[in-house]
């Protein structure tokens, strides 16, 4: 009996490897697409359910004021991170895409660079939150007891940028699978230490559980990359070389113009109700409200993350009928599965929110404008990876300081409307994004396959 269940379970699984092998052939396009849209959406359900256990969690333990105050300091660190220069991540896995079958010698020296800069800043600027918590909590945030959260928050900016780095290097190389274990793993830790943190010692806690995750996290993902560079034997140098410091500025500065920007608007939009009277509490509502709506864009970006360091790759090859018909595929998949996702979120907005207690149940609204904004999100991620990897990031940056500029003006224009009217600012400002990104981005695809038809024909 046995040994027929063996037989059976293996010729069934026989059976599911000729179907995978016959639609998705190895090392084809639609292989390398799929593979990585699995492991990261594994990966990122995983601790994207951590992230909403945790923030329910916190919502009940901390209250709507407390649970306000923890998601401004974070806030506030997303913001320093942006300075330190989190957006040369996107530009790093670009180049370990591009070079990674290529010139490894200097794929080495561009990544010993780049892990040079991101900590050396990363360390710079969390010594300079530490040492301006005062001012920062007394006249930005209003709330002179955050001073303590923020100094330990200080801590997380050096390894959320060395993260970050070692993140995208992972992408580059299209270690989906490794970069899936890793994530996982944070998620078991975030799951344990955060609310363990609140129980001991309140918002502080939750701070030093955040920290200590993102430690970990560092030194499992730099064991991974040792691995990855032993088997494309790369060797990382450390020295300074002006010709891949010229490559780096080039590509990542724009880049990490377009995240202060981000970072900035989001974090200016949010300090209006700071200085208004419940506004914490506000906060509260809306951050609970902003933890659950961002499941909107949880599958598009499983399918749209692991499609960068492709498009990429097709981009850099002069391959344009797969770098358009792969755009246009993923992008369509992201418009619809955001759409999809956003129907049943909205119509369960106040069961959701009543997870965090009695307290929240009024902020239904603001789930409601949320999950809108990030359907709208959602389907604006791939033209936006289009425009960068097409060398048009300023015109990116340029979409991203007007979404910035008429975010935080609607904001302070419903301040006195509390958290929905922070949500409808976020709701209006998304639109216009999606409108000009998706503009630029047919222009884009249009003017790739005119190059196509003229090679064609010649």
């Amino acid at each position: 009996m046995i040994n027929r269940n063996d037989f059976f379970i293996t010729r069934k699984l026989g059976q599911v490897r000729q179907l995978r092998d016959r639609h998705l052939p190895p090392g084809t396009l639609r292989h390398r697409l799929a593979l990585g849209a699995f492991w990261s959406l594994s990966s990122s359900g995983a601790f994207l359910v951590a992230s909403m256990v945790v923030s329910v969690l916190c919502g009940r333990l901390l209250g709507k004021q407390g649970l306000g105050e923890l998601g401004m300091v974070r806030n506030t660190v997303l913001l320093l991170a942006a300075f330190a220069g989190t957006g040369l991540a996107t530009a790093v896995t670009k180049h370990v895409a591009e070079f990674r079958h290529g010139n490894l010698a200097r794929l080495g020296g561009l990544i010993g660079l780049s892990n040079s800069i991101s900590m050396a800043i990363g360390c710079l600027i969390g010594l300079l939150c530490y040492c301006l918590t005062v001012p920062i909590t007394d006249i930005a945030l209003n709330a002179r007891h955050l001073d303590l959260p923020l100094r330990i928050a200080s801590f997380l900016v050096p390894f959320q940028m060395l993260q970050g780095m070692q993140t995208a290097i992972l992408s580059g190389f299209e270690a989906f699978r490794k970069l899936a274990i890793l994530i996982v793993m944070d998620a078991v830790f975030l799951i344990v230490l955060v609310p363990t943190g609140i129980l001991l010692s309140g918002v502080n806690g939750a701070i030093v559980g955040y920290v200590v995750v993102a430690t970990i996290g560092c030194f499992t993902r730099d064991f991974v990359l040792t691995l990855e560079y032993r088997r494309y034997a790369i060797t990382i140098r450390r020295e300074l070389c002006y010709e891949d410091l010229s490559v780096l500025w080039r590509g990542a500065t724009p880049l990490v113009v377009l995240w202060i920007v981000w970072q900035a608007a989001d974090w200016l939009a949010r300090l209006p109700l700071t200085h208004q009277a419940g506004g914490y509490a506000n906060l509260g509502v809306f951050t609970a409200a902003l933890s659950w709506s961002i499941l909107v864009i949880f599958l598009p970006q499983q399918i749209s993350a692991p499609n960068f360091p492709i498009l990429a790759s097709l981009f850099s090859a002069g391959d344009s009928r797969g770098f358009v018909r792969t755009a246009q595929t993923v992008w369509l998949a992201c418009a619809g599965l955001s759409i999809v996702t956003a129907i049943p979120l909205i119509f369960l907005s106040k069961h959701i929110l009543g997870l965090y207690g009695a307290e929240y149940l009024d902020g239904w609204p603001v789930m409601m404008l949320l999950t809108l904004t990030f359907a709208v999100n959602g389907t604006a991620r791939v033209p936006a990876h289009v425009l960068i990897v097409a060398g048009l990031t300023w015109l990116h940056c340029l979409f991203t300081f007007l979404w910035g500029a008429m975010l935080c003006i609607i904001a302070i224009l419903l301040r006195e409307h509390g958290a929905t009217g922070l949500a409808l600012a976020y709701l209006a400002a998304h639109v216009v994004y999606l409108l000009l990104h998706s503009t630029a981005c047919l222009r884009v695809l249009n003017r790739v396959q005119q190059r196509n038809s003229l090679h064609a024909s010649s």
